[in-house]
């Protein structure tokens, strides 16, 4: 399996865990919880990307740039979690 790909699994799984469980449950409609713990949840995404690849010569391809470890795991993970935070915040109605 590529370097890219398994941080975007990561990051895809954590994404997941956070929208459909886990916010859900300690959440609900508070928009302080919901900044609070996805900058939690994201900085588990690098953590997790910088044990995988810290200090390890791979260069991760994002379209046209050449990223390192760091910035190709909040990139991915940002991307990923847009959707899920759009439907999330609009089901909890938190656009208030």
């Amino acid at each position: 399996m590529s370097p890219e790909l398994i941080i975007v699994l990561v990051d895809f799984f954590l994404v997941l865990f956070a929208y459909l469980w886990f916010y859900p449950r300690v959440v609900q409609d508070d928009i302080a919880k919901l900044a609070k713990y996805d900058l939690l949840v994201s900085l588990m995404a690098v953590l997790i990307a910088g044990v995988l690849f810290y200090e390890k010569d791979i260069v991760f391809t994002f379209f046209h740039w050449q990223l390192d470890w760091f910035w190709y795991s909040i990139i991915w993970y940002f991307i990923l979690e847009i959707p899920y935070a759009l439907i999330y915040m609009k089901k909890f109605d938190m656009w208030k």
